[in-house]
This record gives structure tokens, sequence and C-alpha cells, in this order.
């Protein structure tokens, strides 16, 4: 991995990104379908980075003067999925803002009560805190009879359209 690290610090160091000439960052929250590969049609169809993944947010760790247990308790309860949605919502800003964001896809998985509970809350306040635009992306993560590879790639395209360029 240390290989790994390196080119990466380089490639930040000289500006290079994933994809030549970025056009878009992008926020993913909540979980993407599995039966498409969403993030390259984004890449390649429109310069569209998604450079932070809600799900692969990480809490701080826990004080180390607690137990072992403690800590892992300590961690789990700061991750975004626990607690109140206004939390959620907060660590969403603060993502939005270190990762320097253009636009969010929130993807709405059906049945899910917490995103379901909570999209509308990051939605609203990702566009009036930081002027982010968001795509509320409905379905179902498995099931592609619920919204077909085609259907979910003309909703990310009609939202890509509208994004102003960077």
């Amino acid at each position: 991995f240390e290989g790994v690290c390196q080119e990466a610090e380089e490639r930040v160091r000289s500006g290079q990104g994933v994809v030549p000439q970025e056009k878009h960052r992008l926020l993913w929250c909540h979980t993407a379908p599995l039966f498409t590969d969403v993030f390259s049609f984004l890449e390649e169809e429109y310069g569209a980075v998604v450079v932070f993944d809600e799900l692969s947010h990480v809490a701080p760790p826990a004080d180390e003067s607690m137990g072992l247990l403690e800590g892992i308790a300590a961690e789990k309860i700061q991750y975004s999925w626990n607690g109140p949605a206004e939390r959620r919502v907060q660590i969403v800003l603060d993502i939005a803002r270190e990762y320097q964001i253009d636009a969010c896809i929130h993807f709405d998985q059906w049945g899910c009560q917490i995103a379901n509970g909570s999209a509308k809350m990051i939605r609203d306040a990702l566009e009036s805190q930081l002027g982010i635009p968001t795509l509320t992306l409905e379905g179902d993560y498995m099931d592609f009879r619920v919204n077909s590879e085609e259907q979910i790639k003309a909703r990310l395209a009609a939202f890509m359209e509208i994004l102003p360029r960077r």
C-alpha cells in the first residue's frame, strides 16, 4: 500500500485527477445500484468523479484512554447512520466542504428508513448552505426490475446536463 499512497500523494501534488480535465466533483450518498457501473459512466461520459462515498466515512478514533469495548462503542455511535438525522446532515455538509463537492447524488434505497427519512434534509442543507445541487435517485440497489440501467443512466444524464462546468 505504500506505493499506492506515494502515487496518490504525487498525483495530488501535481494536480492530476482521476480523469483528465475533471469537470465535476461528486459526493455519493448512501449505496449505489450494484447491477450497473454508474461511477465509470459518470467518469467516461461527463468527466465527473465521485470523490467521496458517504458509506466510506469513518468516525474519528475514540479517546485512547477508553477501554477497548468502550472505544469501539464510542466510534460506532459517531457513525453518520447512528443517532439523529441532523448528525448525518452535518457530516455530509462537512464532507462536502472538505472535498470541494460540486454536486451530490443521493441514492434513495427503497425500504431504508434512514436514507429515505433524511434525503430531503440533506438535499435542502446542501443547496441552502453550500449551493450544491442534489439528485435524489430512488430505486433498489439490487433489483434491476425496479428501475433499469437505462432509466438510472437517463436520470444521471439529465442531472449532469444541468450542472455548470468547473
